[in-house]
């Protein structure tokens, strides 16, 4: 779970987070390196996230030229007057080039795209303003579940990263994964989830080039992620019982902790498994499942079988994990 990517809605479960080119990975089956290391993940967002409103101080008063549009928060802004918004930058120099008169904002909303009617407001400095808090990208910590020497992808989290606000998966323009030293652990409590924090390397190590609901994806230096490759688990083959799974929660080496997986779901929403901590050294350390823990391998009698997803509030030592084969379908 990244530290500041997302927030879930529900009260008793949280993303063990903080995030399109095709991408070759290897079949439920094969061989990969099962990773755990944590690193800073950083994705640009295809379009203008809106986060917020402001009113615009104008000559007559205030406006507040976004909000009578109707746009909301976690709208991503793609086009205004059929011109292409790609980022910030994209936004303010399209919003130079209009005349003032009403323009339709083309939005990118949970899924559907709406087009909206707005009149911008001319600010005191001159400028036409929409009214609007903006970001086009968003950075967290995370964790790398698997990499493959094979093809040099690798794969990260079990989940999207997604809109704060609405849960909408963001659409991806691009970004980068960097290498991170954990610095500080927040425990997880009952009620509060825990937190990693780390501290980012200036210099990236691979690239993001697919967010989608059960991990991101992308390709990667392999010094960065080698290691010995184990095989990845057939479906079926996954049973209640002893486990272990690979995290980083202090420094940038990661270790091997005992677990168990109490239940299996099946194919539900990246909630294949029910699993629970039981090293006593992770509980000392972080009390569980803590954010920046998304992607964690989780192994079992010899073979990758899946990646940690979320936590359960109320009890920071139980979460779900998501199979393989569907981060190997995700990916594919």
């Amino acid at each position: 779970m990244g530290a500041g990517i997302r927030k879930k809605a529900a009260a008793l479960l949280c993303a063990a987070i903080l995030f399109a080119l095709p991408l070759n990975a290897a079949a439920a089956g094969g061989s990969l390196v099962p990773v755990g290391r944590a690193v800073g993940i950083t994705l640009e967002i295809d379009g203008a996230l809106v986060c917020g409103f402001r009113a615009v101080e104008t000559a007559d008063g205030e406006r507040r030229p976004a909000e009578e549009s109707g746009m909301k928060v976690g709208d991503v802004i793609t086009e205004i007057d059929g011109r292409r918004v790609s980022s910030a930058e994209d936004l303010t120099s399209v919003l130079d080039d209009c005349a003032g008169d009403e323009m339709t904002v083309t939005v990118a909303r949970r899924g559907a795209v709406h087009e909206l009617k707005l009149r911008p407001a001319v600010g005191v400095s001159g400028s036409l303003e929409l009214g609007v808090l903006i970001k086009d990208r968003i950075a967290g910590v995370g964790t790398v579940t698997y990499y493959d020497p094979g093809t040099g992808t690798y794969g990260a989290l079990g989940h999207s990263v997604s809109d704060p606000e609405t849960g909408y998966i963001l659409p991806l323009r691009g970004g980068t994964v960097a290498s991170v030293r954990i610095t500080a652990v927040r425990h997880g409590e009952g009620g509060k989830p825990g937190e990693l924090a780390g501290s980012f390397s200036t210099e990236g190590i691979g690239s993001v080039e697919r967010n989608t609901e059960f991990g991101v994806f992308g390709t990667a230096d392999g010094d960065a992620f080698g290691g010995e490759t184990l095989p990845t688990a057939e479906p079926g083959e996954i049973k209640e019982g002893r486990a272990e799974l690979i995290a980083t929660v202090a420094g940038s080496e990661p270790e091997r902790y005992e677990i168990k997986i109490t239940r299996i779901f099946g194919r539900g929403a990246g909630r294949d498994m029910l699993v629970e901590v039981t090293d006593e050294r992770l509980i000392a350390l972080t009390g569980g499942i803590v954010r920046g823990m998304s992607g964690c391998p989780v192994i079992q009698n010899g073979k990758l079988v899946g990646a940690v997803t979320h936590v359960l509030v109320n009890e920071p030592t139980k979460g779900y994990a998501v199979s393989i084969e569907r981060m190997l379908e995700a990916a594919a």
